[in-house]
């Protein structure tokens, strides 16, 4: 058992540098995580560069911290254009980080970047695999 002495959360998965293949019937992402104390509604947010300032994007705000959310990464206009299917960034350097809402000062981020791999395709036919680090359509 644990004694708590304050607010508190804590990224659980993805949290170990867990590789995640972009294709149907892989996505969506369970981000999971523990809480305590909190205001009962967390802000979640993604950064494929590693957390780097600037590169936060919001997925969910005020959401109830019931300790998962489902990620469709695959549905990401920001990862993948939805229009066209093409991929726009690939990472080896992916954070989650999930913040009290009413709380800025509680907050955590995932200790080891996971990789975001999405097939490369054209059309419905699959190309390749690709372990790059971030690469952006120009």
């Amino acid at each position: 058992f644990s004694i708590h002495t304050g607010k508190k959360i804590r990224v659980e998965f993805p949290n170990n540098g867990e590789d995640f293949y972009g294709q149907p019937g892989r996505s969506p992402m369970a981000i999971v995580w523990t809480s305590y104390a909190v205001s009962g509604n967390v802000n979640i947010y993604y950064s494929l560069q590693n957390g780097a300032d600037g590169t936060w994007v919001q997925l969910a705000s005020n959401y109830p911290s019931t300790g998962v959310y489902a990620w469709d990464y695959l549905r990401d206009p920001n990862i993948v254009d939805q229009n066209t299917g093409a991929v726009i960034k690939y990472s080896s350097l992916g954070r989650i980080k999930i913040i009290d809402s009413a709380d800025n000062k509680v907050w955590d981020v995932n200790d080891i970047p996971f990789w975001l791999n999405i097939q490369k395709t054209s059309g419905t036919k699959i190309d390749s695999y690709k372990k790059i680090n971030i690469e952006t359509k120009k």
